[in-house]
């Protein structure tokens, strides 16, 4: 789910050229997931959030991942979440922490 419609294009492009055909991109003006085609295996997320957001957590499949930069503008971690059970236990995994720079 991408809300740019430049940046939207360039993937389909990019994944196209690469012989990607499991992926799908979409162009959406909200940036949190893609209820109508969940539940989903994985999502990656890009854009730094100042928490994991509940509403992609409930499209993973039981055993998904998702993988998101948590923290503030200034500092950040790339968390690893994986889903466990319907309704609840995530379990999280920090897998770089980043200040002051770009990861």
């Amino acid at each position: 789910v991408e809300r740019l419609p430049t940046l939207t294009e360039g993937a389909k492009r990019v994944l196209d050229s690469l012989g990607y055909t499991n992926v799908v991109v979409y162009l959406a003006e909200k940036t949190l997931g893609w209820q109508a085609e969940a539940p989903y295996d994985a999502i990656m997320v890009t854009a730094g959030a100042p928490r994991v957001p509940v509403d992609l957590l409930t499209q993973l499949a039981i055993g998904g991942r998702l993988v998101i930069p948590i923290g503030s503008r200034y500092v950040q971690e790339l968390y690893k979440v994986t889903k466990r059970r319907k309704n609840a236990s995530f379990c999280r995994a920090v897998i770089y922490q980043a200040s002051g720079t770009s990861i």
